[in-house]
């Protein structure tokens, strides 16, 4: 690299003087600079005042040195005129006092010292002050130093980079930068604090290349060639989808199992000559979820699962017609009450793939309709859903929506201990008197029947009981019953019915 530039000569004069009692005069030449500094009032002092070095004319140069700059401040120089200055150094470098010239007490002119090269920025100060403007010597080349070939130990991900790698060289910078395939890294700042190191560089290699690529550093003043890296993409392995199929009449969510899913961009589902595009839901490394549209039924279609960089993995999966979906249990997970708060229940079932919606039904005089929500597929015969809270101590119905067509038919659970509604009778018959048909209300859970004749001699029922209903029962004793006339009872969890006749033929 090198760095090449003019500087235009610099022509001034200026003459100042005081006479005391009188007037202060000054002659300028026409092509004169500008006065630096009016002449200095002369001040009884005892305590030499703190110097203040404010300003550069400039605050960058080579690292030759040999510019000219202006230093401008409070202090800078002692006397009245002509002016003594103040030591000045840039850096550790001391400015010899022939290359200084004092124009007054807040100015001077200074010739710039070489600079050393493994410090190109370094503080300018002039007599006892500490503080001071930074001054910057740009360097002809910026070396690294390294002569590999590949950067040993490096190996990026596409999809991720890695952070925390170090050039290692001469010349840097505050505003070299590290590209990576001509992409910009990320360079740590230097701590505040700390004083910055021209011979190291931390940096990210980032993400989203793929391949080989070259690693250079670069300023205004040109590149330097450090070497190569070699960028890998992560290998996609879907090991396994966690439902066993998915249904013609509606996009389906097919949670997948594996490993590096997280680099899943894209997934296609295909029968071998149609492809068609799914959608990805990424939920960890290990699990992502897969919109499979809908379509025409297919043995062994294609789920193919695409990283960003040529990565991917295929499974297989079949797409059939939604069956009819049934609920045969209500589970709360472990500590969920219903009738405290909403919580989790797992469904069991039948076909519950395309499960979408959840409704639960009061069975109170006044029907009242609740929905699921947050409802995950485990299986095709168990699901997740988040039910809200329900009246404690009552009877519910539960109903779910699947792609199916038809919904499946109510499955009745309790939330605590609803009362239980008295059994009533309105017709028992029996053509033998063997079967016996019984008909009434709130007939569910009948768990025992007496037949009681005019002796009395009563006949106890409570095998061969079978309900069929809420408002239908059928009994099948053990031998038939004599001919005549019987009061029947209907006991249930709600209590015994009041008698109702049998007549016996």
């Amino acid at each position: 690299m090198s760095v090449t530039g003019t500087r235009s000569p610099r022509t001034a004069a200026l003459i100042t003087g005081l006479v005391l009692g009188g007037t202060a005069l000054s002659y300028v030449p026409a092509n004169a600079a500008p006065q630096l500094g009016a002449a200095p009032v002369v001040r009884a002092a005892t305590v030499t005042p703190t110097t203040v070095v404010k300003r550069l004319s400039e605050n960058k140069g080579p690292l030759a040195g040999g510019g000219t700059v202006l230093i401008t401040g409070k202090d800078l120089a002692t006397g009245t005129g002509p002016y003594v200055a103040k030591a000045v150094t840039f850096g550790t470098v001391t400015v010899p006092t022939a290359d200084v010239t004092a124009l007054s007490t807040g100015a001077l002119q200074v010739e710039v010292p070489a600079g050393v090269a493994d410090t190109p920025v370094v503080k300018v100060l002039v007599g006892d002050a500490t503080a001071g403007p930074k001054y910057t010597y740009e360097l002809l080349e910026a070396t690294v130093s390294t002569t590999q070939t590949t950067l040993s130990g490096w190996a990026p991900v596409s999809e991720t980079g890695l952070a925390d790698q170090v050039l290692t060289g001469a010349g840097f910078q505050k505003t070299t930068a590290v590209l990576v395939g001509g992409k910009r890294a990320r360079v740590t700042p230097t701590p505040r604090g700390t004083t910055f190191d021209p011979t190291r560089i931390e940096f990210d290699l980032p993400a989203g290349l793929v391949g080989v690529h070259d690693v250079v550093v670069a300023d205004k003043r040109g590149t330097a060639y450090v070497g190569y890296v070699t960028y890998v993409a992560k290998t996609i392995d879907a090991t396994s989808a966690d439902l066993p199929y998915a249904v013609n009449e509606a996009a389906t969510a097919i949670p997948v199992t594996g490993t590096n899913l997280d680099a899943v961009a894209t997934a296609t589902y295909s029968d071998g000559t149609t492809t068609q595009k799914a959608t990805v839901k990424k939920v960890s490394a290990t699990q992502v979820v897969i919109g499979v549209p809908a379509g025409a039924a297919l043995n062994d279609g294609t789920l193919t699962l695409k990283g960003a960089y040529g990565n991917s993995d295929t499974l297989t999966l079949d797409r059939q017609a939604a069956g009819l979906p049934t609920v045969t249990a209500v589970t709360p997970k472990t500590g969920v009450d219903l009738g405290v708060a909403s919580g989790v229940v797992t469904l069991t079932g039948t076909n519950l793939v395309s499960l979408k919606a959840v409704k639960v039904y009061s069975k109170t005089a006044t029907v009242k309709t609740y929905a699921g929500s947050a409802i995950k597929v485990l299986s095709a015969t168990s699901a997740e859903v988040k039910l809200p809270k329900l009246p404690d101590d009552a009877a519910y119905d539960i109903e779910v929506v699947t792609a199916h067509t038809v919904p499946s038919a109510k499955f009745e659970f309790s939330v605590g201990t609803p009362a239980v509604a008295a059994p009533t009778v309105s017709a028992v018959t029996s053509a033998d008197g063997e079967t016996v048909a019984i008909t009434g209300t709130n007939l569910t859970g009948t768990s025992q029947v007496t037949f009681t004749d005019s002796v009395p001699t009563t006949v106890t029922a409570t095998t061969g009981i079978t309900v069929n209903s809420a408002t239908s029962v059928t009994v099948v004793l053990g031998s038939a019953l004599a001919a005549g006339s019987y009061q029947v009872v209907v006991t249930t969890p709600g209590g015994n019915a009041a008698a109702a006749t049998l007549t016996v033929s």
